[in-house]
């Protein structure tokens, strides 16, 4: 399972019978998906894929002023390791900003942010010791 922070809950035990545990993919929602040639894990039937859920809800918050722009995660959101965010006016862009690490999340701050606009905000997740990774993103439109 995976703790509120991103991290990887080490006492958490998982029994695959006939078989064993595979690919894991953690989801933007904080979802942990488990592929492998298992018929059942622990005491629950389920071939081959399962989905787990954490006890603390994802949540993302994307708000701005005038000045800054900040994105906010918590709960079992999974960890990003650095953060863009694009910036759309009149259908024209976008104009990308490096996100810098504040607590509880990431902020750009800029001023004289126009107030009719479109922001996403778009975080690269880190996948397992092979490489892999995703993005993880949300976007929101301001009048």
């Amino acid at each position: 399972m995976i703790n509120s922070d991103g991290t990887v809950d080490l006492n958490y035990k998982v029994n695959p019978n006939n078989g064993g545990i595979g690919p894991l993919a953690l989801q933007p929602d904080g979802k942990l998906l488990l592929g492998g040639s298992f018929t059942s894990l622990d005491v629950f039937a389920r071939s081959n894929i399962a989905r787990f859920s954490s006890a603390s809800v994802a949540s993302q918050v994307l708000s701005y002023n005038n000045s800054t722009i900040s994105w906010q995660r918590s709960g079992s959101t999974p960890e990003i390791s650095r953060a863009s965010i694009d910036l759309w006016t009149n259908g024209v862009g976008p104009v990308r900003f490096i996100g810098t690490r504040v607590p509880g999340g990431w902020q750009v701050a800029r001023p004289n942010l126009p107030k009719d606009c479109t922001i996403r905000a778009r975080g690269f997740v880190t996948g397992s010791s092979s490489g892999s990774s995703s993005l993880s993103g949300l976007d929101r439109k301001y009048f």
